[in-house]
């Protein structure tokens, strides 16, 4: 058995070596909410960055990059304190099922590591990160039998059950990964045992892999300093207070061209009500109600727009606006309209029959000139007979 020494400062900086790892879970968030392109919980905690004083790790970076100079398992602590749920009760479920110490330790491993899939948050969520907290995968077990989730979820969940069932447990925070050791003295299984505290007996927990027994740490796979934060019942969490919906700037009204109008013409000038307070305002117009593709777009600084290109004819078109108040958009405002018709092809006449002869044929004036000149001579003729 190797020992390995975890020196702590505040909350528990490491030099070892140790294992590569991906990046947790708690009681469910009721409400998410999105801003400037990250989602945000009930506790206002960033579920899809691990880094600032509202990332789910709130990791706080110096310029030198790793280590971080501060860690906090915010995601965590959603499932403790005031907010134990369903993953805190499983472990407690546990404790009443297995008296034995270390054989519980081990049975909350495997009902762990053998009802989540790994499954980074790229190939799951479509994101690079999003985090779930321990009661929203214990749900999630709970309902479908299985999880997706990548190593901050393994971490946090093995770290409240592992609360819940009577044992000390602390996050560690590595470059790469999120991993969870428990304090498990005289624990003999494990290849090597951490010492935290003073204390040694500390037991990596790496459930991401189905064939990993509990106690194993993949040596020399995971390389330089890691923080360590041990979780306790006496810290808080508080909820927050999600941006009120009401401060941000109202939907425009009164567009022009207004909903359903048909017989648009293919230049139309687009206009809206003004927005008090409006710094500008966002348009989009598209061939079809999902706005994919955009067929045009503009940030006009009034309630106005022209920069449409030439439309098509009989086409229905739809086009949003929103307001934007120094940097915070609005809810966007939907119309549709259709272009008119295409005009009626003019009728082509027949051609006109062509010249033969290239011009005036000079027999068909003189021969009729010819007739009228005999029949007079005839008539004088017929005449002088009669006087004779």
């Amino acid at each position: 058995m190797r020992k390995l020494t975890v020196f702590l400062v505040v909350l528990v900086v490491v030099l070892v070596q140790v294992l590569p790892v991906s990046a947790c879970f708690a009681w469910p968030s009721s409400d998410f909410y999105e801003e400037d392109g990250d989602i945000f919980d009930d506790w206002c905690v960033c579920r899809t960055s691990s880094v600032g004083e509202d990332g789910y790790l709130q990791e706080i970076f110096t310029d030198e990059g790793w280590p971080p100079a501060s860690f906090w398992p915010a995601l965590a602590f959603e499932s403790l304190g005031e907010y134990i749920d369903t993953a805190y009760k499983l472990g407690e479920q546990f404790a009443d099922k297995y008296p034995d110490y270390h054989q519980r330790a081990e049975k909350i491993f495997e009902y762990v590591r053998d009802r989540i899939q790994y499954t980074p948050d790229i190939d799951w969520w479509g994101m690079g990160e999003r985090a779930q907290n321990a009661d929203e995968v214990a749900n999630i077990i709970q309902e479908d039998g299985i999880a997706h989730a990548d190593c901050e979820e393994f971490a946090t969940l093995l770290a409240v059950m592992y609360q819940g069932a009577g044992y000390r447990s602390a996050i560690v925070d590595c470059p790469r990964h999120v991993g969870v050791v428990v304090y498990l003295p005289d624990y003999q299984r494990a290849n090597v045992v951490f010492e935290l505290y003073g204390e040694p007996g500390w037991i990596w927990a790496e459930a991401t892999a189905k064939t990993n027994p509990f106690g194993w740490f993949p040596q020399g796979q995971l390389e330089g300093t890691l923080r360590v934060y041990e979780l306790s019942s006496e810290e808080h969490l508080d909820l927050c207070q999600p941006p009120d919906e009401e401060e941000l700037p109202p939907e425009p009204e009164r567009c022009s061209p207004i909903c359903d109008a048909e017989d648009i013409t293919l230049t139309p000038n687009f206009s809206w009500s003004v927005v008090p307070g409006a710094t500008g305002y966002e348009i989009e117009v598209s061939t079809n109600e999902d706005f994919d593709p955009i067929l045009a777009s503009g940030t006009p600084t009034i309630n106005a727009w022209d920069g449409i290109p030439q439309l098509e004819y009989g086409t229905t078109y739809y086009w949003r606006v929103r307001a934007v108040e120094d940097g915070v958009v609005g809810a966007w405002t939907y119309c549709l309209f259709s272009t008119e018709e295409a005009p009626p092809e003019e009728e082509e006449l027949p051609p006109e029959p062509p010249v033969t002869g290239g011009g005036l044929n000079p027999v068909s004036i003189i021969l009729p000139v010819v007739v009228v000149l005999a029949l007079v001579g005839i008539i004088i003729l017929l005449r002088r007979k009669r006087s004779a």
